[in-house]
């Protein structure tokens, strides 16, 4: 009889195990997933990011997508953008917040764009030559959102423009370090 009420014992240890991986694997497969689909940065009188550069005030526009199952919501986005050296010592810190709400699943995307940035000519010049730049246009931001179980992710993001590099000369690219989601 002890016997039998050992394995019972066991059996049920493996159900509740079998049910806790079950619910996990849920929870990742329903819940939103907030990213940074892209990033372009253009100058604010509207014209691409392509020669000359004379002094101007840039402008970072970046696609913020739910790519998950359910939707994300209380978005709030952190961004800035900066003129850094290139392979900074540290990250500049995300200043600026918008609260963009709620967010659709299964591919929804707000457009959004970082607050602007004035340079001067030289600071331009660091960053364009295209010989050897010196210096980038970083923008690094932090998304935070709720899922539908009310569980808080946080997405962080880092992309650069170190000036016109082929046909797309105003894309900017991810940068190694600095981006992450939990």
């Amino acid at each position: 009889m002890v016997k039998l009420t050992f394995a019972i014992a066991v059996f049920a240890g493996f159900q509740v195990l079998i049910f806790l991986a079950q619910l996990f694997t849920t929870y990742s497969q329903l819940r939103a997933y907030v990213f940074i689909e892209d990033a372009e940065i253009s100058a604010i009188d509207g014209k691409n990011a392509t020669p000359p550069f004379n002094g101007a005030t840039w402008i970072a526009h970046y696609t913020v997508k739910n790519a998950g199952s359910t939707p994300a919501h209380k978005v709030k986005v952190f961004d800035s953008l900066t003129v850094e050296d290139w392979f900074p010592e540290k990250l500049p810190i995300p200043t600026a917040e918008d609260a963009l709400g709620s967010m659709a699943p299964s591919g929804d995307f707000i457009e959004a764009e970082a607050d602007e940035l004035v340079l001067p000519p030289q600071e331009n010049g660091a960053v364009t030559d295209k010989t050897d730049p010196k210096r980038a246009i970083f923008l690094v931001g932090k998304i935070f959102y709720r899922d539908v179980f009310y569980r808080t992710h946080r997405t962080d993001f880092c992309f650069f423009w170190k000036g016109p590099i082929g046909d797309k000369a105003d894309q900017m690219s991810a940068y190694d370090e600095g981006n992450d989601s939990t």
